[in-house]
């Protein structure tokens, strides 16, 4: 994943000085090839470590009952035990695993917080409760990502407050550079301030809507609307998140 990263960032760097535009465009397609190629690594590592006789344990019978599993809190105080019971005894991968899985019951927990903190509705759009979703890599808030949707009808509203280095890397790439906008009369993107923080909207026929808005050491405010009618309608959807009280949420002060 660094490497992949590493050479992101690299290819948008030299892009840039070409063409600001096309080094955003560029950058969405590799950011989709870099997540399909760890995908893919996934994928094919789980086929590796398959047991031999997979296969034929396959039936024909399919499943027509079932609960699923149970969600299950991580116990933070006995993750953090075991891992000082491992460090004593010097056992220090166990310790560092359940160091990182600690972290991760903490970022779970703090990903909550924020989603309770956000609206349960936008305008007329009413928030998908079984859309709601923290997820973590427990590594230092370096894969928290918190989501929920609005709809309504055909139009949608998608809110995802992250820590992620590829959209981070895009965003500021294109807020420190020099351009304003395209030359065209209807841009594709261009610079705003939001609620006092230097973000980035962008308009495409097939997604709609997105803006982009980097706050604290390392997060990021992203919202995509759907089936809006014009920028100051997103806009005003945007206006009901309050950024400073999510940057306070994550500790980002």
């Amino acid at each position: 994943m660094k490497k992949i990263l590493t050479l992101l960032t690299a290819a948008i760097i030299g892009l840039a000085s070409a063409n600001q535009i096309h080094a955003q465009r560029f950058l969405n397609k590799l950011q989709d090839r870099a997540e399909d190629k760890i995908l893919d690594e996934i994928f094919d590592e789980d086929e590796k470590e398959a047991p031999p006789d997979r296969e034929t344990g396959k039936t024909s019978t399919s499943n027509t009952r079932g609960e699923g599993l149970s969600a299950s809190a991580i116990d933070v105080p006995a993750c953090i035990d075991a891992a000082s019971a491992s460090y004593k005894s010097e056992k220090y991968t166990q310790s560092r695993n359940s160091v990182r899985e600690a972290i991760q019951g903490i970022e779970l927990e703090i990903g909550k917080k924020v989603l309770e903190s956000l609206p349960q509705s936008v305008n007329d759009l009413s928030g998908q409760a079984d859309a709601d979703r923290v997820t973590s890599s427990g590594i230092n808030f370096a894969g928290l990502m918190i989501e929920r949707e609005y709809a309504k009808g055909d139009q949608e509203l998608r809110v995802v407050i992250a820590n992620n280095s590829a959209w981070l890397t895009s965003v500021n790439l294109y807020l420190s550079s020099g351009g304003y906008a395209t030359t065209e009369e209807q841009p594709d993107y261009k610079k705003i301030t939001f609620q006092g923080y230097q973000g980035v909207i962008e308009y495409d026929e097939g997604s709609g809507y997105k803006l982009s808005v980097p706050f604290g050491q390392s997060s990021i405010f992203v919202l995509n609307g759907i089936n809006f009618s014009n920028e100051q309608q997103v806009m005003n959807a945007a206006g009901k998140f309050s950024i400073d009280n999510i940057k306070r949420q994550l500790g980002e002060q």
